[in-house]
């Protein structure tokens, strides 16, 4: 008799527990799925929400990153967007809390995304969606349990500036192109050999010239790509003897200056530790013995950034 009590209890239970699920699950409603054709209904509502939410006394940006947008939307357009399960929130009110970069980039890539939609929120639930920290490539990489994560990340980083046209931008700052964490980790992904033996080199060479582990590494990839023997020769020097007039030493003196380094300060990017690099690589290729590197970033006789050749 104990045991069929028993029995009843957990039965009841397992009941209410169901009965508890379906309850939220109608509360959260269904999974929709948004087409283009359903866009602009709620595009329009991601216009007007700024000031309402404002006007409610919440935290909330008064333009969307553009940045953000069009890295979303690069990636929507390349196939590359990896859905992650993260989504459209919106609130009893039908104030978008949520989502408001993703459906803008999806807009602007002219492709049909499906997207999860979950409506009749309380509003007040943005301070919560709001209060994580964003994920770095960096952070991807240590949950990925990878040994040199941050040199890997901002190596990988650079090199996409590089072969997407970010390093040598000229147009719109504002315009520029943007990574995005999935074009970060195809980056990697397919050039993680070359990227571990650049950073192998920007460990030993590193020790001797003042010049970023990422600099030297993608700096390496790409004159590796150029000529191998002659970046192994060049790069080897940096840790190694060379003549004074070489084009070797006269980046490392250049680097290593302290004095030179202190009226440039703000200046040394890894923008210009690069062009200095390629200035000194190229009169190098060439058999040039040089005095001086120089690059002019600005004014009437600014320079384009140099290419490696």
């Amino acid at each position: 008799m104990t045991g069929v009590i028993a029995l009843i209890v957990a039965l009841t239970g397992l009941l209410g527990a169901l009965g508890g699920l379906i309850a939220l699950f109608r509360k959260v409603q269904a999974v929709h799925v948004l087409v283009n054709s359903q866009l602009s209904t709620m595009m329009q509502r991601v216009d007007q929400l700024t000031g309402v939410l404002q006007g409610a006394g919440l935290q909330v940006p008064d333009r969307l990153s553009q940045v953000r947008v069009r890295a979303i939307a690069a990636d929507i357009a390349n196939n590359a967007w990896r859905p992650d399960g993260s989504p459209i929130r919106v609130g009893k009110s039908g104030k978008l809390l949520d989502g408001q970069h993703r459906l803008t980039a999806i807009e602007r890539s002219g492709h049909e995304v499906p997207v999860i939609l979950i409506e009749d929120l309380d509003d007040g639930t943005q301070l919560t969606i709001d209060s994580g920290k964003a994920r770095s490539f960096n952070d991807y990489l240590i949950v990925r349990g990878y040994p040199d994560h941050l040199t890997a990340a901002t190596t990988t980083r650079l090199l996409w500036r590089y072969r997407n046209g970010d390093i040598t931008w000229e147009g719109n700052w504002n315009e520029r192109p943007t990574p995005s964490l999935t074009g970060l980790w195809d980056t990697f992904n397919d050039q993680q050999d070359a990227i571990e033996l650049g950073m192998a080199v920007a460990r030993r060479a590193g020790k001797f010239v003042a010049i970023s582990r990422s600099v030297l590494a993608v700096s390496y990839i790409l004159c590796a790509a150029i000529d191998n023997d002659d970046a192994e020769e060049f790069f080897g020097q940096l840790a190694n003897e060379r003549s004074q007039c070489s084009p070797v030493a006269v980046l490392a003196r250049s680097m290593n200056n302290r004095e030179s380094m202190a009226v440039r300060k703000g200046q040394v990017d890894q923008r210009w530790q690069m062009a200095f690099l390629f200035k000194a690589w190229n009169a190098f290729r060439e058999g040039r013995d040089i005095s001086l590197i120089r690059w002019t970033r600005g004014g009437k006789n600014r320079e384009p950034f140099p290419a490696p050749v």
